[in-house]
C-alpha cells in the first residue's frame, strides 16, 4: 500500500527499525490515531484520542516508557463475599 510506504519514509529519520513498526495494528488501536498537518510547526503530526468516560482525572496516569505511550487507570473495587 502506498500510505504504508509513505509513513515508512516519513518515520525513517527516527530510526532504522521502522519496518518493525506495525502500522496496521497502530491504526486499529483504541487510541484512534489520525495523521494531520501541523500548521504551526509545519510537517505532520499524530493526534491520539482515547475514550476515558467514567474515569476521573485523578484516576488516570499517562507516561512514556522508551517509545511506548502508557495509559493506566487506578481504581478501587470492593468485593463482598457472603
Amino acid at each position: 500500500m502506498y500510505w504504508i510506504d509513505d509513513h515508512h519514509h516519513q518515520l525513517k529519520q527516527y530510526g532504522d527499525n521502522v519496518k518493525e513498526f506495525n502500522f496496521d495494528e497502530f491504526f486499529k488501536s483504541a487510541f484512534e490515531p489520525k495523521i494531520s498537518v501541523d500548521t504551526e510547526k509545519g510537517g505532520k503530526k499524530i493526534d491520539l484520542s482515547l475514550d476515558m468516560t467514567g474515569f476521573r482525572p485523578d484516576q488516570i496516569q499517562i507516561h512514556l516508557k522508551d517509545h511506548d505511550l502508557i495509559v493506566q487507570v487506578n481504581i478501587n473495587i470492593n468485593i463482598y463475599i457472603f
